[in-house]
């Protein structure tokens, strides 16, 4: 049930991320799933990988590219929040990563700078290998892909771990919290970034 639910949660937010993509159909500068995945792996641990792989090669197939590229990409994205989740919970305070000064600023490093430069590099060389961009355009097209995926480990996660720590306060040790967390996130989702999309889609 958990899988299932942040499987389609990925899906949605990366649908509505993929609408600010610019320099590549594959690379966005706001990519909110980044920080789905990073709170998934810290909140429920490791187990959730199959969520993010799965989730990020569908919402790929189904944009651009090949099932081979595809493939990378998610390679790449749940190999990002498995790293950040393993590296913040060693170094960083783990679920408390955002209660000290310098959890925070090791959170920024680990997750935000470090383990996104994963997902960046795996993604656009599978793109560039596959034909799917050119290999000029590859610093571009990385910076842009490592900038979206920043800005969601940076914005969407700490909000994520907030609402995780508020619904297991009201539902603890009950087995609602990971349904009301992953409803949270698609209607929060829906709200703010498809706000902005509908916003930007009428300028």
């Amino acid at each position: 049930m958990l899988i299932v639910l942040l499987l389609v949660v990925y899906v949605l937010a990366g649908r509505l991320g993929l609408h600010f993509a610019f320099v590549n159909a594959s690379a966005t500068a706001l990519w909110p799933p980044t920080g789905i995945a990073i709170a998934s792996v810290l909140v429920f641990g490791p187990r959730v990988w199959p969520a993010i792989f799965v989730g990020a090669f569908v919402v790929n197939v189904l944009t651009a590219g090949s099932i081979a590229t595809s493939l990378g990409i998610a390679i790449g994205n749940a190999l990002e929040a498995l790293l950040a989740g393993r590296l913040v919970m060693r170094l960083a305070g783990g679920l408390r990563a955002f209660q000290r000064p310098q959890d925070v600023f090791k959170f920024l490093a680990l997750a935000g700078v470090m383990a996104t430069a994963v997902s960046a590099t795996i993604g656009v060389t599978s793109l560039t290998l596959g034909g799917y961009a050119p290999w000029a355009d590859y610093g571009r097209i990385w910076l842009t892909w490592w900038l979206g995926d920043a800005s969601g480990a940076i914005i969407v996660t700490p909000v994520l771990l907030l609402l995780d720590r508020e619904v297991a306060r009201v539902a603890r040790g009950r087995p609602i919290e990971p349904v009301a967390l992953a409803a949270a996130v698609v209607i929060g989702g829906e709200l703010i970034f498809g706000g902005v999309v509908n916003a930007t889609a009428r300028l």
